[in-house]
């Protein structure tokens, strides 16, 4: 239930929140609903960012991000539309496609 009032980068401070918030900017731009098309150059843009991630915590606000770009976390303050949902999605499959394996 607390998700709901939090934002993604919420719990994050110093050079931490500063890589969210890159990474955050980039999904923003890979998700955007005004898009009639994915925007591959802003998707491999964040899969790069995302892969240069070694920190947890980091990763866990990512995740968090989107989610709620996905609709699970869904709130009057966090529309989603069905065209976020898509480009989210192709996000999702790219991060997933792309991932460095450790």
């Amino acid at each position: 239930m607390s998700q709901i009032f939090n934002t993604p980068g919420d719990n994050l401070e110093g050079l931490k929140r500063s890589h969210f918030l890159e990474i955050k900017q980039a999904v923003d731009k890979a998700t955007n609903d005004l898009l009639l098309h994915p925007d591959w150059e802003a998707v491999i843009q964040c899969c790069d960012k995302v892969n240069g991630l070694l920190d947890e915590e980091i990763m866990k606000e990512v995740i968090f991000l989107l989610r709620r770009k996905l609709g699970s976390v869904a709130t009057i303050l966090n529309p989603v539309s069905a065209k976020q949902v898509q480009l989210t999605l192709n996000l999702v499959e790219a991060l997933v496609k792309v991932r460095r394996k450790y």
